[in-house]
């Protein structure tokens, strides 16, 4: 058995609210509330906070620091505005930025519990390839904020001309209460959110690629001079899924803007996220998305065994978070709308080898051919366990042999698609429908592009013979292609018509924003 993770759980309320969220996101295995340093009082003691959620996937990390501070109720509104800026926002800021150094110099020392004794179970990434972002989640000001705008969420202003001192300073000419622009213009970008602000970047975009995605094309606008201002976050997050690209990729900024528009300031006016979840393509994106969350769940019955330290040794491998995270990280890579074809493929998968009462089942999901971007496949076998009585060596048995089996299955997936660069398989038992067995397991592993020898051409040839994968019905392709607003009463067109479509869509929205 692999040993059990002890992860906190938040210490103050919006700390736990924030610790919740990041669990729904980020999920439990790159998520990490209330980290602390081995930074004692005379080496005695607890251990000195890091930051109230810390999050490590891949090559990014995410600080960030909660802070609830109640709103001055003084008449002086610019005052009440500085005085509650300085210790929410300002003193935020500086633990983001000590945690920042911190992570810099000594990453090794970075720790889940307070008396620092169980270090960090993800390795930070290397300083070369690491990309930092800091977040300061700012409570105590919306009710406020609702009554300055006038505005039923209360979300901060953004206007990224605001820096620095001028935050606080009402003799600047930058200066307004309520507006948020780079709080740390000279050093590492640092990102301000409310809780209503948090609360709609997590329901929007509630895969950890596509938050990481926002904030990174975020800081960048921010940092790019072409943001005037946006009215709030909310509009901010509408702009930024509508204006994809035919290749799904988001932008703030329309692909297609015209030269004679790209130079000049964007004003991003109130309205444009109310607007935009009352149109019909963003509901019908909602319910095309729902199968998307079979990929989550999946992901989760991983972790879950992960955090419990229930994941058992097979092939005499024994279990790890580190040996685990490669694949699931993968995994968890995919934005909502690749899970929402990749959750498709597995619900459909599941359902036929149930429906052909199949003993075994194998579904291959790679990329589409022309994106260069995506170079992970993936192979779905569902495998029956035998009766007990065919079983030598118990349910121990079975398990060894459907990993054996579904390690020739990725590696023929290399086979077929040698463009790819990783293939991540994923093993289940079939139905109970289909062998009358209750409960089951999951097996699942990551494996880098092949560099064969000859004796290993010899094993893979061996195991294609033994496990008859030329015979395969069952071995398909699965092209991962689509559009993440499904055009009304047109599920299959052809490629130049979807593209056609989101042309007209898209000019159709820049026309409604410059009639507002």
């Amino acid at each position: 058995m692999a040993k059990k993770i002890i992860r906190g759980q938040g210490i103050t309320k919006s700390e736990r609210y924030l610790a919740s969220l990041g669990d729904k996101v980020f999920l439990r295995l790159w998520s990490y509330p209330n980290t602390f340093i081995d930074k004692k009082q005379g080496n005695k003691g607890d251990g000195k906070e890091l930051a109230d959620l810390l999050v490590v996937f891949g090559d990014d990390v995410i600080i960030f620091s909660d802070k609830e501070i109640k709103w001055p109720e003084i008449e002086d509104l610019n005052l009440a505005w500085s005085r509650w800026f300085r210790r929410a926002v300002e003193n935020s800021g500086k633990q983001v930025q000590g945690a920042y150094r911190w992570l810099s110099k000594f990453e090794d020392r970075v720790f889940i519990d307070k008396k620092c004794e169980e270090r960090l179970p993800i390795d930070l990434p290397p300083l070369e390839r690491r990309r930092v972002h800091g977040i300061v989640i700012a409570l105590g000001a919306t009710d406020a904020a609702k009554r300055f705008f006038d505005d039923k969420r209360g979300t901060f202003m953004a206007v990224p001309s605001i820096k620095g001192k001028a935050h606080t300073d009402k003799s600047l000419e930058d200066y307004n209460p309520f507006c948020i622009g780079d709080i740390n213009p000279n050093g590492p970008y640092v990102h301000v959110f409310g809780p209503t602000a948090l609360d709609l970047i997590f329901s929007e975009l509630d895969t950890i690629a596509d938050f990481i995605d926002y904030i990174t094309k975020r800081e960048a606008f921010f940092r790019s001079g072409k943001l005037g201002l946006a009215s709030g976050e909310e509009d901010l997050i509408a702009s930024f899924i509508q204006n994809g690209t035919e290749q799904s990729e988001r932008l703030f900024i329309p692909a297609d803007m015209p030269d004679d528009l790209s130079e000049h300031t964007i004003l991003i006016p109130p309205g444009e996220y109310e607007g935009f979840i009352r149109l019909p393509e963003y509901q019908r994106k909602l319910e095309a998305d729902r199968p998307s969350y079979i990929w989550d769940k999946l992901i989760e019955v991983f972790i879950t065994h992960i955090i419990a330290g229930t994941s058992v040794e097979i092939m005499n491998i024994p279990p790890s978070a580190k040996i685990a995270e490669r694949a699931l990280r993968i995994m968890a890579s995919e934005n909502r709308l690749y899970r929402r074809f990749l959750g498709e493929a597995i619900e459909g998968a599941l359902k036929k080898a149930e429906d052909e009462q199949a003993i075994r089942f194998a579904r291959n999901l790679v990329p589409d051919g022309n994106d260069r971007e995506q170079k992970v496949g993936y192979v779905f076998l569902i495998l029956a366990c035998p009766p007990d009585s065919e079983l030598e060596n118990g349910y121990d048995q079975y398990r060894e042999h459907r990993r054996a089996m579904l390690e020739v299955y990725c590696y023929n997936l290399f086979d077929m698609r040698p463009d790819l660069e990783s293939v991540v398989g994923i093993a289940v038992d079939a139905s109970e429908k289909v062998t009358g067995r209750a409960g089951g397991s999951e097996d699942l592993i990551a494996l880098g592009k092949p560099d064969w020898s000859k004796e290993e051409v010899e094993w893979f040839n061996e195991g294609k013979s033994k496990y008859d994968l030329k015979q395969q019905k069952s071995l398909v392709k699965r092209k991962v292609t689509g559009h993440e607003f499904p055009l009304e009463g047109a599920p299959f067109v052809s490629r130049q018509q979807r593209r056609a479509a989101e042309r007209k869509a898209v000019k159709e929205r820049n026309r409604r924003r410059n009639m507002k």
